[in-house]
Parts: structure tokens; sequence; C-alpha cells
């Protein structure tokens, strides 16, 4: 009896023991497996975009977690058991079953998941610890823009004025030598108005012949798709939104430096816009630095007194035969509105060629003069360039910070799976690309030593070993 007992009790210390390696082997396992799987990751991506993503379809159309599940247990199998499929060894264990049930895919919240992990993508690569902000930018042109109006508003209040006022000449048949002296002068309002009804990239381009002609054909916009949703929490920081600008800056093109074999050339445009053609979205992109141009060189003609004169003195010219201040006034803001537009068209025309453009310009900088409103004949004039002052690729970066929403996220997902597409003649799917997951796998073992214990009737078959797991790209 005591004998049995001294036996029973040294194979239970074998046994737990060996419970204990086995405990440990189950860590080691569990970690490999889920290194091995995540260690296939999307190559095509990777060796294009630096982004490192699971594809959950497998190169498939159809995205399952069951897939990542049953690839989980695949390599647990190969790890556990080797190419013989037989088990010997002192800690032999066996997978019982491979769960997924949190996963995050590139898409969430809409597509932050991916901003996030391009941030970080280009954070690690980054030679500098910090990034540029346009928060101080972005609040002056918002002040400006409640302080100074808008071009096109005050376009269109000084041209109402205007008619109202010929309207009640005619009626009233007074001041008709003044108001016949008027419609005998050239106002640059009117011809400012003809000017934004043209054709923006040939006010803007010394040569449309040298504009990309490429175009796509989107198979569903990821805006509209029916998107695969993933169910972990989207962690984000204050500064993605900068190191975003940073990782497309290295991965994207614009239209002053495309990047090769790329199904649109001016990428930047794209994300911006998500035009189908190169040639719209360029149009779009020139459309808005004219309107955050526009904004800018408002601001400084309304501080710049010696200009405010000359707005009025041509106000006066044209309208003071009405005799009437409030008509006057709304026509030198109607100047001062076109004669911001005809430096905006100089300023993007400049960036366009190369040059630099100062976010908020001083008088030596200012490049357009009030007898020149209206007029872009003869020589392809162009603002001067500033020193210190922001450059093409630059505006496109304020213009991105403006526009922080989910359509950029999804325009930038685009290019990479059409861009994918005609590389590798591979279709792929950012809604199926898997950034993060945690895992849940179950193990059994059989007793080794525990049949050799005997405590009356108590007996035991398996033992079980759970292990939850979380792996990253980010």
């Amino acid at each position: 009896m005591i004998l049995t007992l001294i036996t029973s009790f040294f194979f239970a210390l074998l046994e737990k023991a060996r419970i204990s390696g086995l405990d440990t082997k189950a860590d080691v396992v569990s970690d490999v497996a889920l290194e091995s799987v995540f260690a296939e990751y999307q190559k095509e991506i990777y060796e294009s975009y630096g982004l490192l993503l699971l594809d959950g379809s497998y190169g498939t159309d159809t995205f399952h977690i069951e897939n990542v599940e049953k690839r989980l247990e695949e390599v647990n199998c190969r790890n556990l058991y080797g190419d013989s499929g037989k088990i010997r060894e002192l800690y032999p264990l066996r997978i019982a079953e491979c769960r997924i049930p949190g996963y995050q895919l590139a898409t969430d919240e809409g597509g932050d998941a991916f901003r996030h992990l391009a941030a970080e993508t280009a954070r690690k690569e980054a030679l500098v610890s910090v990034v540029e902000d346009f928060t101080d930018e972005i609040r002056q042109k918002e002040d400006m823009e409640i302080k100074n109006g808008k071009v096109d508003e005050h376009l269109e209040t000084a041209r109402k004025a205007e008619e109202e006022m010929l309207e009640t000449e005619k009626e009233n048949k007074n001041n008709i030598s003044a108001s016949n002296e008027y419609k005998k002068a050239e106002n640059p309002i009117s011809k400012t108005e003809d000017l934004k009804k043209s054709a923006v990239l040939s006010l803007v381009l010394k040569d449309e012949s040298r504009l990309s002609t490429k175009a796509v054909t989107m198979k569903q916009s990821l805006k509209e798709r029916q998107k695969e949703k993933g169910n972990l929490e989207v962690k984000s920081a204050w500064t993605d939104d900068l190191w975003f600008l940073k990782y497309l800056e290295s991965y994207m093109g614009t239209y002053k430096e495309p990047k090769t074999n790329r199904a649109l050339d001016y990428e930047w445009e794209y994300i911006l816009n998500g035009k189908l053609s190169d040639r719209e979205n360029l149009e779009k992109t020139v459309k808005n630095l004219i309107m955050i141009r526009e904004i800018s060189n408002l601001a400084y003609l309304v501080k710049d007194a010696k200009k405010q004169i000359e707005a009025e003195e041509l106000a006066v010219a044209l309208m003071g035969w009405t005799v009437n201040p409030a008509v006057i006034t709304a026509t030198k803001w109607g100047i001062l509105g076109a004669w911001s537009y005809l430096e905006s068209i100089l300023d993007v025309r400049a960036l366009l060629e190369g040059r630099r453009i100062s976010w908020f310009k001083n008088s030596q900088q200012w490049s357009s003069g009030i007898s020149q409103i209206g007029k872009l004949s003869g020589d392809f004039a162009m603002a001067k360039d500033c020193e210190n002052g922001w450059d093409y690729k630059k505006y496109l970066q304020f213009l991105l910070c403006l526009e922080r929403n989910k359509d950029v996220n999804y325009h930038s997902m685009e290019l990479i799976e059409v861009n994918i597409g005609i590389n590798t003649e591979e279709s792929i799917w950012m809604d199926h690309m898997l950034i993060t997951c945690k895992a849940e796998m179950d193990y059994e073992a059989d007793p080794l030593f525990w049949r050799y214990v005997h405590l009356g009737k108590f007996t035991l078959d398996t033992f079980e070993i759970k292990r939850n797991g979380i792996y990253t790209y980010l």
C-alpha cells in the first residue's frame, strides 16, 4: 500500500512537470503559428506600397474568416506533427480547434484602419521624427473666408448692382451721358466672369497636348461596394493625418512627378477627386488650387492700402455716375475679387511649371496690376517664384488636409487595387486585407505518467490547453 502511494505520488509529480512542459510548448507553438500565418502577407502590395497585409481571401474573390482559421490550423498541425503526421515525443500536443473571433480589415471605419497602417509605415521609414502640419494655415483660411467672403460672391454682387442701376437709369432716363460713358469703358468684372466660364486647363497650362490621356474603369468603388467588415476597434493617433501625407509622398505620383507602370499618372489628384481620368482629376485639382489662392490673394488685397485705393478709383470711374455709395462699394469688392482671381491664375500657372508660391504674399511677391484684370492674352505670364514658398506637391498636401474624410482613404486603396491588378493580372480587394486578428487555439494532450497513478476511480482521459493570441502589422 505504501509503495503504491509512493509510486503514484512520484508519477503524479512527473505528470505535473510534463503538464508544465506542455503549457510552455503550447505557448511557443501558438505564437509560431500566428507568426507563420501572418508571414504570408500579400507580396505585391508590400513590394509596391510597403504595406504588410494578409489576404483573407487567399487570392480568391471571396472573403471568409474561416479561410484564415483553416490556415492557422494547418500551420499548427505542420508544426506539431511534422511531415509524418505522427507524434513521437515527450510532449505530444494535438490541435483541437482554431478560432478567430476578432479581426480588423483595411477598409474598417471608412478606411481609417488603412490610414493608420500607412501612417505607421511612413513613420517607421522616415529619417525624421516629426512632420510639418498645416494647423495655422487651415485656421487662417477659415478666418479669411469668414472675414473677406468668396470671390464668386463679390463678382455676383457687383454684377447684380450694375444691372439694377442700369435698369433704373433706363427707366428714369437719368444720368444718360454719364451712363453712356460708362458703357464705353471696359468692365474688368464682366471680363473676369467670362474667364471663369472658360475651360480652366486652357487658362493654366502652357501645352495641353502633354497631358496624360490615361483613364481607369473601376471594378466598383470602395464607397459604393458592399464591403467586408472587421469587429476590432480601429485605433489612431493625432499625427496619423500628417504621416499619411508622408506615406503618399513616398508611394503615389503627381502631375509633376508621376510614377511609372501605374493605371493613372496623377495619383494624388485622383485621391483628392476620385475622377476616372487624369485630365478630369487635374482639372478639378486646378479649380481647387485657384479657389485656395483666391482666398489668400483677396485677403492680401484687403490689407494693401495702395491697392485698395486703386480698386476704389476704378470703381468710381465705372459706377460713380450712379452717385450710390453702396453700388460703388459693391463694385470695388467685385474688382478686388476679379484681381485676386487673375493673380490666382498666375499662381497656379507658376505651380504647374515648377515654381513656388507663398501661402500669404507680400508686396514684392505680388505679380499682377489692376490694368491686367480680365486679361490673359499674350505671353504665358506667371506669378513670381517666391523664396520659401510652397511648391505644387505641398499645395496638394494642404488640399488633402482640408479633405480629411473616408473618400481620401478609399481612393488611395482603389489605386492600390487597380495598380496591383494591371501589374500582376490578379484581382485584390482591400476589404479582404487583414491588419490585426485575435486568435483562440485549443490543444489536447493524452496523459503519459498518469496511467501509473492509482487513486481509486479517479482517471484523466485528456488534458485541454487553451491559448489566446493577437497579431498585428501595426
